[in-house]
């Protein structure tokens, strides 16, 4: 079985998360944040694939009304507010990146590779081919800046090194909401925190350990039902 951030992620988070969504096949309910982030994300997917150079605002504009997904929206009143902040998402990022623009080296690029012996499945937003000949990848994040888990670039960059013959040199996330970028730096020491990470959670997962685990994740938890929180008594700690 192929293990991916998200599930790493979630085990981090909670191994009895893991367990509920994972192996039970539970599924989080219906999120109009997540289709607003899908919809971003294909907008750009598709703008930095196209061949017209250089694309222009409209073309940007198209992709995302051609990929906006209404799943998850209590009313029209929300969802047209969402879809306004989308567009002026997209203008501001196309204001702050068009002049440098040149079409990805790939887009949504999944990949499979093993890190320690362990078999790791990714799916890189974009990734692009810099002057010098080197890699970077870029990581969409909608919102959420102080949650970004560098981890999750840490081991795009040990799996793509075994993809390519070469590690990408720069691992990029980008701040929808903020347009602000953070450099990740894949130094030897934060590459093996992310080797000991996965090893971790792969022997958790092998060995069945889905222990309940109090954290501020549970204020947001999808599955606080499955869990008797009352029982828990976690907001104590907060």
């Amino acid at each position: 079985m192929y293990v991916s951030f998200s599930r790493i992620s979630a085990y981090l988070s909670c191994p009895y998360r893991y367990f509920l969504q994972y192996v039970q096949g539970f599924k989080p309910p219906a999120n109009h944040l997540m289709s607003f982030g899908t919809s971003l994300h294909a907008a750009l997917r598709d703008f930095y694939s196209q061949g017209k150079i250089p694309p222009t605002l409209d073309d940007l504009f198209f992709h995302y009304f051609r990929n906006w997904s209404s799943f998850g929206f209590r009313s029209r009143e929300l969802e047209t507010r969402f879809f306004q902040e989308g567009l002026s998402i997209l203008e501001e990022y196309y204001d702050r990146n068009i002049g440098d623009f040149s079409p990805a080296l790939f887009v949504e690029r999944k990949f499979r590779a093993e890190i320690k012996g362990i078999p790791f499945l990714g799916i890189a937003d974009r990734i692009d081919r810099l002057r010098d000949g080197s890699l970077r990848v870029l990581d969409y994040k909608t919102y959420h800046r102080n949650e970004v888990n560098e981890l999750q670039l840490l081991l795009y960059r040990l799996a793509l090194e075994e993809v390519f013959g070469y590690p990408p040199q720069e691992l990029v996330f980008y701040f929808l909401k903020e347009q602000e970028t953070l450099k990740v730096e894949a130094s030897q020491e934060a590459l093996e925190e992310a080797e000991e990470a996965l090893i971790r959670v792969s022997e958790g997962i092998s060995r069945g350990i889905f222990t309940k685990t109090r954290g501020q994740s549970c204020l947001n938890c999808d599955f606080q039902r499955f869990c008797e929180l009352e029982d828990l008594d976690f907001q104590e700690e907060f």
